[in-house]
């Protein structure tokens, strides 16, 4: 229970994240809508992005779950085990790559709905 409590928080905080990575390139966005990029230009945009951060994320957090592996087998041999287990590879970076486009999608509507008249009066 204490997992799924801590993934859920996870998958919020890193949804909220996106979302105002996103935000803050609001000016960004309206100026290439205005230029005439269209919304599934932007939508490859965050695809791209996301899987820049997923992909190195998600191996990072393998390689630390092989890690910790070992240093609990290293402490504990006799009491605690633990297994990696290869199927869930996949599954780990689905779930990192989803939860960081749900935000981003949220944050790429809002932007470029009010980039454009962001851009248009843009103000230094």
């Amino acid at each position: 229970m204490l997992l799924l409590f801590a993934s859920a928080i996870g998958f919020l905080f890193l949804a909220i994240e996106r979302y105002f990575n996103v935000i803050d390139k609001t000016q960004e966005y309206g100026i290439l809508r205005v230029l005439g990029a269209s919304s599934d230009y932007f939508f490859k945009i965050l695809l791209c992005e996301t899987l820049v951060i997923a992909v190195p994320g998600a191996v990072a957090g393998i390689v630390l779950s092989f890690w910790i592996r070992l240093g609990v087998g290293l402490v504990y041999p006799k009491f605690l085990r633990m297994d990696v287990l290869i199927l869930w590879w996949p599954i780990a970076l689905g779930i990192a790559a989803m939860e960081s486009m749900i935000g981003g999608a949220i944050g790429i509507r809002k932007a470029v709905r009010d980039g454009v008249i962001q851009a248009l009066s843009y103000e230094k």
